[in-house]
């Protein structure tokens, strides 16, 4: 349901495309371009949140990696090559039980594809174990390049050691600005961003839409705002588990400022100096947040161990807000300005400053 919104441009993964005759090229030393039913619906069974439909399947070009073929240097081409045809391509990357990762060798992955043209590419991984893409602290993980053109889906995959040193850094696993971007079925761990006033320890998304679901994302660092996610413009994040992640400022969870959708998660663990759980920030930050789980965050000499709402929009549905705790102020949730309406749930700890608008309790 989110992934139709989310793909919404010319080109997308529930939308058919224009077929066109494929090109028969030399080999050379690069993965194979075919439409291949078969394994389009060996994805389709996998992942379903990508929503494709069976009718779909010989729309779709498939571009495949063996396990005998992981390297840096394969999934770069397979990148390169999605991005020479006119239809949506499936990059998919088959593992075993002792292959399954690919370390880059100190460049981060780049996707520059416009979809409106060269149509949207999903990576994903079909075999025993995750496809784990590790940049072995080297460098940022995958970039998806600036433009509200790309659509990206990232499936089954483990994105780590991705590193970014640079000042006014942003992303140190995933980076992806104006574009959209889908992550199902994927861990996004160990990645940092260390630069001065760096941002988005995990994933950084900012002017696009990002779409979340069936994840984990842990032990990520930031040093400025957003140690696991860095949520920009329209975020929404369904069964994902967020824990572990620090950042020296603000959200050390998640940090947003736009509108964002949290349905079934569990946010703990996380550590921050103001919201370790989730930090909203300004009077364009909105969040709903359904059945969803905020415990054992922390602060650092500041309050909002569980939430930190500054100025922004809440609403909370059958929530508990628990066993967060802080050096300084209110453990659960601390709010000044905006508005807040908490429906059932449990709330513990908390303070309500009324700036401007007020919270609201209903049950």
């Amino acid at each position: 349901m989110r992934i139709q919104k989310a793909f919404s441009m010319k080109t997308r993964f529930p939308k058919p495309i224009k077929s066109r005759r494929l090109r028969l090229e030399a080999l050379e030393e690069r993965q194979m371009l075919a439409v291949n039913p078969a394994v389009f619906h060996e994805v389709r069974a996998a992942y379903p949140d990508l929503n494709l439909e069976a009718s779909m399947a010989d729309q779709y070009n498939v571009i495949e990696i063996t396990a005998d073929e992981l390297s840096d240097a394969s999934l770069r081409a397979a990148i390169t090559e999605a991005g020479t045809t006119a239809e949506n391509d499936l990059i998919v990357v088959r593992t075993t039980y002792t292959q399954n990762k690919i370390t880059l060798g100190g460049t981060e992955l780049t996707i520059n594809i416009n979809a409106a043209t060269r149509g949207s590419v999903a990576i994903v991984s079909l075999g025993t174990e995750k496809l784990t893409i590790d940049a072995n602290q080297r460098s940022r993980v995958i970039n998806i390049i600036n433009s509200s053109s790309v659509a990206v889906a990232l499936a089954g995959l483990t994105i780590t050691g991705g590193q970014n040193v640079a000042t006014g850094a942003t992303g140190g696993g995933i980076f992806s600005h104006n574009g959209t971007l889908i992550v199902t079925n994927c861990t996004i761990n160990d990645n940092k961003v260390l630069g001065n006033n760096g941002v988005g320890g995990g994933i950084y998304s900012y002017g696009g839409t990002l779409t979340v679901m069936n994840s984990t994302i842990s032990g990520n660092l930031s040093v400025h705002h957003g140690g696991g996610i860095y949520c920009g413009n329209s975020s929404m994040l369904t069964n994902c588990t967020i824990s572990e992640n620090t950042t020296n400022r603000n959200g050390g969870g998640v940090y947003n400022v736009g509108t964002l959708e949290v349905v079934g998660c569990t946010i703990s663990g996380n550590t921050a100096f103001m919201g370790g759980g989730l930090h909203c920030e300004s009077e364009f930050s909105t969040v709903t947040m359904v059945n969803s789980t905020i415990s054992g965050n922390t602060t650092v000499n500041q309050s909002g161990g569980g939430i930190y709402n500054a100025r922004g929009s809440m609403e909370l549905a059958n929530c508990a807000i628990i066993g967060n705790t802080m050096t300084n102020g209110s453990g659960g949730i601390y709010s000044y300005g905006g508005n807040m309406t908490l429906t059932n749930g449990v709330v513990s700890y908390s303070y309500f400053e009324k700036y401007s608008g007020s919270p609201r309790f209903v049950k």
